[in-house]
Formats: C-alpha cells, sequence, structure tokens
C-alpha cells in the first residue's frame, strides 16, 4: 500500500499527469470505439484466465489428482478475488493451495504444484520476452543494438537453462546431499518427488508451458485493446505487447497492492514519447480494474455461494485421515 502510494506521488509531482491531464484525456475516448474494443480486451483476457485454469488442472493431474474444472475454476475466481488486497500473485496462489488441498488431502503434492506452476510461469514469460524483445527492445533506455544483443542472449541462455530444469529435474537431485539432517533430508526427498513427477510427463510440462504463454499474452493484448479504444494513433502492437510483459514480470515481484501503481508506472516510462504520460497511466489503471474489478470481483459471489463449503471446524477425523495419508507416502 505505502510503495503504491509512493508511485503516484512520484507520476503526480515527477510526470505530465495531472488530474486536468487525466480529464482531458478522459473526454477524449468516444463510445463507440471504446466499447468494441473494451469488450475484445475482457474476452481476451478471459481466454487467458482459463487457459491457466486448464494448466493447473493438468500440473494436479500429474500429482494423480484429478479435480473436475468447474470447481477448479471457482477456487481460481475466489482466489482472484482475494489477489485484490495481495500483492503479487499471493492472494491467487495461496487460496489455490488452500482450496486443493482442502478437497485431496495431499498438502505436499498440492504444494508442488503451485511451486511448479511458479517456475512454469516464469519460463513462459522468459520465453515470450525473448519472442517479442526484438520488437520492443528499443523501450528500454539506453540501450543500443551492441547491449540489446548482450540483453537478448542472456535472456536466451535464462530461458535454455529455465527449460532444461523444467523438462530433466533429475538434475537438482544431488543437491539434496547438501540437506543437513537425516529427517530434513527425508521430508526434502518427498518434496522432491513430487516436485519431479512430471519428469515422465514432458507433454504435460510442454503443454502446461504454452498455456502459460496464452495466459501471459493474452494479459499483454487486453491492455493493447484498451489503448486501441482509448484513442487512434496507438504505437506498434509489437511495442506495447513488449511494454505489457515488462509490467506483467514487475508486478510479479513488487509489494504492491494487486500491482497498482507499478503498472501505470512501467507504461508511462517504457511508452513515453510514443504515448503520452497521461494517456499511459489511464491505461495502465483501466486494465487494474478489469483485472481486479471485472474479472476479481466475480470471485467474491462465488465465495459466498460456496461459503458452506469454508465453515466448520476442522474435526479429529479429517486430522486423522490428513496424517494416515502422509504416513502412508512417508
Amino acid at each position: 500500500m505505502v510503495l503504491t502510494a509512493a508511485i503516484f506521488v512520484f507520476l503526480f509531482f515527477f510526470s505530465d499527469i495531472s488530474p486536468g491531464a487525466l480529464l482531458e484525456e478522459l473526454e477524449k475516448i468516444e463510445a463507440a470505439r471504446f466499447v468494441p474494443w473494451l469488450s475484445l480486451a475482457v474476452a481476451i483476457k478471459l481466454v487467458g484466465i482459463f487457459a491457466n485454469i486448464r494448466r493447473w488442472q493438468l500440473l494436479l493431474r500429474g500429482q494423480d489428482l484429478w479435480l473436475d474444472f468447474r470447481f477448479l475454476a471457482g477456487s481460481f475466481f475466489i482466489g482472484r478475488f482475494f489477489g485484490i488486497v495481495t500483492p503479487g500473485t499471493l492472494g491467487l496462489d495461496g487460496f489455490k493451495l488452500y482450496d486443493s488441498i482442502r478437497v485431496s488431502r495431499k498438502p505436499v503434492e498440492c504444494a508442488a504444484v503451485i511451486a511448479i506452476d511458479k517456475v512454469i510461469g516464469l519460463v513462459s514469460l522468459s520465453a515470450l520476452l525473448l519472442i517479442v524483445f526484438p520488437l520492443g527492445w528499443e523501450l528500454l533506455p539506453g540501450l543500443d543494438p551492441q547491449k540489446a544483443m548482450i540483453v537478448g542472449g542472456g535472456m536466451a541462455v535464462a530461458t535454455a537453462g529455465f527449460f532444461a530444469v523444467l523438462l530433466t529435474p533429475a538434475l537438482t537431485r544431488p543437491l539434496l546431499r547438501f540437506v543437513p539432517t537425516s529427517k530434513l533430508r527425508a521430508f526434502a526427498d518427498r518434496v522432491f518427488d513430487a516436485a519431479t513427477a512430471y519428469a515422465g510427463h514432458r507433454r504435460v510440462l510442454l503443454e502446461a508451458v504454452g498455456l502459460a504463454i496464452v495466459g501471459h499474452l493474452t494479459t499483454a493484448l487486453m491492455y493493447w485493446g484498451i489503448l486501441m479504444g482509448i484513442a487512434e494513433g496507438a504505437p506498434d502492437v509489437g511495442l506495447v505487447l513488449f511494454a505489457a510483459l515488462v509490467m506483467t514480470s514487475f508486478t510479479l515481484v513488487g509489494p504492491t497492492v494487486g500491482g497498482e501503481g507499478i503498472r501505470e508506472f512501467t507504461f508511462v516510462k517504457l511508452l513515453a514519447g510514443l504515448v503520452p504520460d497521461a494517456r499511459s497511466f489511464l491505461f495502465g489503471h483501466i486494465g487494474f480494474w478489469i483485472e481486479k474489478g471485472l474479472l476479481g470481483l466475480p470471485g467474491g459471489v462465488i465465495y459466498a455461494l460456496r461459503k458452506e463449503e469454508y465453515q466448520g471446524p476442522v474435526t479429529r477425523e479429517d486430522l486423522e485421515r490428513l496424517q494416515a495419508e502422509l504416513a502412508e507416502n512417508n
């Protein structure tokens, strides 16, 4: 919350953004143009959301957890609802983990799915950035062609390394020898076994990476659609996609409320000279309300309808069943 406020203060006092400039941009918006583009942007984002739900389902199946897509979709949207006021993807990932453990009673496996899902998200984002990088590298301040080649090469090496670890996770097993105690080593072995459950399912992993790429790409295209709806003369789509992917990277690590502030700051700085600062701020801010409002608040409705499922204390039978399964797996 503090960082979000600090970013807004910086933008309003050290750029060409002001309430008057934002109002002027709002007055330029024509409903006949904006509504169709906004509808397209929302539809594109929904495609990405359901691709991410499908990815989660695939990874759960890799742990032999066969959960219904409809149930997972509900949990995903509830997680997005809680993610409105939490940093990064903490709310979404936290609720996904909680709800999958609640119904499966497989805590380590469900946690492994979330961990692998995060790695896949990084792999897919790196791969997509590498693909788009030649179209938008000039947006990065002070980056000449020679430096761009170095940065692009570094991204290629990092992406290849991600894929190598993802597709051949046994490469990291020797690291378990450095776990200090036998008890911790036994636990680490179990976690590692859960994490490497996909070693023989490369097709599942590659499909999951492809779905993650769809998820990131649709988010970037959503912002391009919003910008196109606000006014004519938007910069080349490649530039907007690159800026949106960089913004996504920052929101994943920035400790702000739902990424708010980071979106606007990234677009203002990267698209400076191509898009007026007030317009960059505006379309980034509209994206926040689409992601966190229009496509986040429905999760609260789903949670209210499911409320009875989450009521009541954990019973002794629940604990005994969980302990028995843990003992059996050990």
